[in-house]
């Protein structure tokens, strides 16, 4: 179990365009590789997240529940949203691989 006070740091790759949106076409295959494996890093840490919170909203007595569940919730929603980031990643891979 991840160590509950661990914070891990919010990139901004969740800003990356939209998978319709115009790409660069000088950007290189590595460059994607790059960004792929960025996105791939903050969805393990958003799982880790997701982990960390549900360990504390299980362990939390029913009168003190509702903000780990909270909590929880809300790092299952940025699990989700950095999971489609990923995907999106990993299709503009695809398009030049």
């Amino acid at each position: 179990m991840v160590p509950e006070r661990i914070l891990f740091p919010m990139r901004l790759s969740f800003l990356s365009p939209a998978p319709d949106a115009p790409q660069d076409p000088e950007r290189s295959k590595s460059e994607l590789v790059d960004e792929a494996m960025d996105c791939y890093v903050d969805w393990r840490e958003e799982c880790a997240a997701v982990e960390a919170a549900y360990g504390r909203w299980s362990s939390a007595s029913p009168e003190g529940a509702e903000l780990p569940y909270a909590a929880y919730s809300a790092a299952l929603d940025r699990e989700q949203s950095a999971a489609g980031v990923y995907r999106r990643a990993l299709e503009r891979l695809a398009r030049v691989c």
